[in-house]
Parts: C-alpha cells; structure tokens; sequence
C-alpha cells in the first residue's frame, strides 16, 4: 500500500514540473541508464572471457583417467 501510495505521490509532483526540468531529469535518467547497461556488458564480457580461458585452459591439459574394467 505504501508503494503504490508514494509512486502516485512522485507521479503527481512530476506532472507539475516545468517542461525544461523534466527534460534534464529524462537526460540524467539516460545517461545513468547507458552507465549502468556499459557496466553489465563489460562485467558480462569479463565473465565470458573467463569461461572461455577455463574451457581453453581445460582442453590444452587433457585429463590423466584411465578407464578401469568393469569387474575385477
């Protein structure tokens, strides 16, 4: 109740604001939107250049199993 309560209170203050700042508040709000889209692409491009060394890293060294017969 308190959310809907408070979003209905900011969109009320927001439909009286003055053309020009709801502009510059539009303009920060994109470009706090691109930071933040730049910072999840380059922590995704982090995690798959990560993935990508591990499974380089796992096929250059091939594992030392021996497969053991079934019974003895």
């Amino acid at each position: 109740m308190g959310a809907t309560l408070h979003s209905s209170l900011v969109s009320q203050i927001v439909q009286h604001l003055p053309r020009p700042l709801l502009s510059v508040l539009d303009a920060w709000s994109r470009g706090v939107a691109r930071r933040r889209a730049a910072l999840r692409q380059q922590k995704w491009l982090q995690r798959k250049a990560a993935m990508a060394a591990a499974a380089a890293a796992a096929t250059a060294s091939p594992s030392a199993y021996h497969l053991k017969p079934w019974r003895d």
